[in-house]
């Protein structure tokens, strides 16, 4: 059945499916080509008769393997909408979702030429939650994270980031014509998502249009200062056969020459920078004014649900050798900045170290579980934090040496197992599909209300720096009172981890 909404930018045509109303493909931004490549995204033009929003629009240009484009383009500002049929006639809680995938990769859009369901398609999200469920896609690696304005003032930066702020401006203006409550937005996201998030709670300019935080397994210290990324900028440009007089050449290659420099530019960033992205937001002292680690948060006043996974760095670890683990290391790179004496000395704190299996402990203490609880324990000083860790595996991912590996909430939370391609890793196990069910309801209360209980009784309580309460997510969830205090006193010393 089809379903039609007034915009103020035109008359929309979704889909009714299973009680939750469709809309896809829908632009928030003008197509960023031609003389609009490398400059801030502008708000949509209007359209006359009815825009047909059935169909998810292609994803970001990003690298692919295949040299196939057919599912990508430069126009890639589009977004879709879930809107759940409640028995509620208030406005809608907004839940905008930013997907992850090292600033490089990934999509709100379809997956393939054929049009194939996108892997967060937003159905089952919006159903049980009650919220309206918002994806975007934004511009990736060259064309969204690349920062160029050190060469010349016509290229901006930051792209992607300014794409996600006018998805938010756009939800500001547009949500309520869904029956969305433009006054209670909730932005999450994991990864690279999840980093944007936090770079969005210190965008002075982003404050006014989101007002809760989800943040799933971001690697905080993926950012470049404004040398770094003036630096990546000028490495690409070489590999890119640019010279950096002539830099607006850039508008005139194809994007299938521009990805095979970033392919390029990637050996030169894990080698000089182990441990973040090829591709990073730049805290440019203006739009993005502090790194997110180094914010102390005293005037957000924004809820945040914050968590890692146990076995974060599994996913990555299993495509390094032993042999790589020879001098130099690639443990050498994640704490570069610390006296190598007393690196040797924590790291051999970790059993079976220098081994594979060591290195992703480390990796994921050093990315992910430290990190997040300087983070945390700063923004607990004036805000509202609830902070979880996901510990369940199945059976499968525990013989492929992944457990709870990064990204493995993300299908359970969207219920989307079959989309993702990874139902064998779950198979048909009850106890994923149920632990996503109350991940699906804790995530939605918080949306409504700031704070996550399930069914309005299970209490999560805040986190503190006393009791440092944090939810375990398993076959059976339990709050704990600081569940990683030995990792917490073993880095207690150490100020720098990546940057």
């Amino acid at each position: 059945m089809s379903i039609k909404v007034n915009t103020k930018y035109g008359v929309v045509k979704g889909m009714v499916k299973k009680q939750v109303s469709c809309f896809l493909g829908i632009p928030y931004a003008k197509a960023p080509i031609g003389e609009l490549r490398f400059k801030s995204p502008q708000p949509p033009e209007s359209w006359s008769g009815v825009r047909d929003a059935t169909k998810f629009e292609k994803n970001s240009i990003q690298v692919s393997k295949e040299k196939n484009f057919n599912n990508l383009s430069e126009d890639c500002l589009y977004l879709n909408i879930w809107v759940p049929d409640t028995d509620n006639n208030n406005p809608l809680p907004v839940m905008m979702w930013i997907h992850g995938g090292s600033y490089a990769k990934g999509g709100g859009g379809r997956q393939d030429s054929l049009g194939a369901e996108s892997i967060y398609d937003g159905e089952i999200l919006a159903r049980d939650t009650g919220c309206i469920i918002v994806s975007i896609s934004y511009r990736l690696n060259v064309f969204g994270f690349l920062n160029l304005s050190n060469f010349d003032s016509y290229f901006e930066d930051n792209l992607g980031l300014k794409d996600q702020l006018a998805a938010l401006k756009w939800i500001h203006s547009t949500i309520s014509d869904f029956g969305g409550d433009p006054e209670n937005v909730t932005i999450f996201g994991q990864s690279a998502g999840g980093a944007s998030v936090l770079a969005l709670l210190v965008i002075p300019e982003a404050s006014p249009y989101f007002h809760k935080a989800i943040v799933q397994s971001s690697c905080i210290e993926s950012f470049y200062t404004p040398e770094e990324g003036e630096e990546i900028a000028s490495e690409f440009l070489k590999l890119a056969g640019i010279d950096k007089n002539h830099i607006k050449d850039l508008l005139n290659l194809e994007y299938s020459e521009l990805m095979d420099a970033a392919i390029k530019l990637d050996d030169y960033v894990h080698t000089n920078y182990f441990g973040r992205c090829t591709f990073c937001p730049v805290v440019d002292l203006d739009f993005l004014p502090v790194l997110p680690s180094k914010a102390e948060f005293k005037n957000i006043g924004k809820p945040l649900l914050v968590g890692t996974n146990h076995d974060e760095a599994n996913l990555f670890s299993r495509f390094f050798k032993e042999s790589a683990l020879k001098k130099p290391t690639i443990t050498d790179g994640l704490l570069h900045k610390v006296d190598e004496v007393r690196r040797e000395e924590l790291f051999k704190k970790y059993k079976k170290y220098p081994s594979i299996k060591a290195f992703a402990e480390i990796t994921t203490d050093v990315m992910y579980t430290i990190p997040e609880i300087r983070l945390v324990e700063k923004y607990c000083k004036h805000n509202d934090v609830y902070v979880y860790r996901m510990d369940y595996y199945s059976l499968i991912l525990r013989f492929l040496g992944l457990k709870a590996c990064h990204a493995v909430e993300v299908p359970m939370l969207f219920g989307n197992l079959a989309a993702f391609k990874v139902p064998v890793y779950f198979g048909s196990s009850k106890n994923a599909a149920a632990l996503g069910l109350r991940m699906r309801r804790y995530w939605g209360e918080f949306a409504h209300t700031g704070v996550p209980t399930l069914n309005g009784m299970k209490k999560w309580d805040k986190y503190d720096l006393n009791t440092r309460m944090t939810m375990i997510f398993n076959k059976n969830d339990s709050l704990i009172s600081d569940p990683d205090k030995i990792k917490r006193e073993m880095y207690k010393d150490i100020n720098t981890l990546l940057i």
